[in-house]
């Protein structure tokens, strides 16, 4: 069986094509983007996790793109689980 190609989530700028993983990241760190405690940065980096990208890439968009990008990717961090890559 042929393994299945998702379409991208979201495109950089550059042409870069984001599929999301979350399988990448823990609750603990997807809870830790809402700590007002945390950097700027230290958000740039759990995002940037999933995505697969340097969190530079995203700290670097201009705010259009990076609000698009944070849209995404709480949408698709929220959507139902369709698969389980272990299984």
């Amino acid at each position: 069986m042929a393994d299945k190609k998702r379409e991208p989530d979201f495109v950089l700028p550059d042409g870069t094509e984001i599929v999301f993983d979350f399988y990448k990241i823990t609750r603990r760190e997807y809870a830790s983007i809402f700590s007002r405690e945390q950097t700027d940065e230290e958000e740039a980096a759990v995002m940037a996790k999933p995505a697969g990208i340097d969190p530079n890439v995203l700290m670097d968009l201009p705010l259009p793109v990076w609000r698009k990008f944070a849209e995404v990717f709480f949408k698709r961090a929220s959507d139902p689980i369709d698969e389980d890559p272990k299984n």
